[in-house]
């Protein structure tokens, strides 16, 4: 059963930088547990629906949007992931899925780029390289390659944006 309230007031203590007092909306209780409207019209009603909201982020807008961000805003997001995610390390999650947009470099089990298995590179200047991937060396998000002929012979840092394809050899 669904039970509708007036706005709730929240009187703020003097002396404070907050308004005297603060109307924070109507409130409804569905079932015995109280759901505030918050702007924008989502609902946290209890800890549960929080955490599954939270998750349906993280998978529909955050972890997407890492796969598809530039550089630059994927080095800028690296900076502020203490706020955006929360206590997780930004290589096991931003830097992991945004090199996920080329699957051969991630693998489930792993944060990070896998650097295992050879792959050639195909850049969006027409070249094409192959080696072992070595994201740690090069920085945030950008490669250097170990030549798979000559291990002594290194190609980068490269740069996610400059990736076109990634393919195993």
């Amino acid at each position: 059963m669904l039970v509708s309230c007036g706005p709730i007031v929240r009187t703020c203590p003097p002396g404070t930088s907050l308004p005297d007092q603060e109307v924070l909306g109507p409130i409804e209780f569905q079932d015995d547990v109280l759901v505030e409207k918050w702007p924008g019209g989502h609902t946290m009603g209890t800890f549960d629906q929080l955490v599954a909201s939270r998750r349906r982020w993280i998978d529909q807008e955050l972890a997407p949007w890492c796969r598809a961000a530039a550089r630059v805003d994927l080095v800028k997001a690296a900076d502020e992931w203490l706020d955006i995610a929360g206590k997780v390390d930004a290589e096991s999650t931003l830097w992991t899925w945004a090199w996920s947009r080329f699957p051969v470099l991630v693998c489930d089990d792993m944060p990070g780029v896998n650097e295992t298995n050879p792959v050639r590179l195909v850049l969006a200047d027409g070249r094409q390289v192959s080696g072992f991937p070595d994201a740690r060396v090069a920085g945030p998000g950008r490669l250097v390659v170990i030549d798979t002929d000559d291990p002594q012979t290194t190609h980068g840092p490269i740069s996610i944006d400059e990736i076109i394809s990634v393919e195993a050899t």
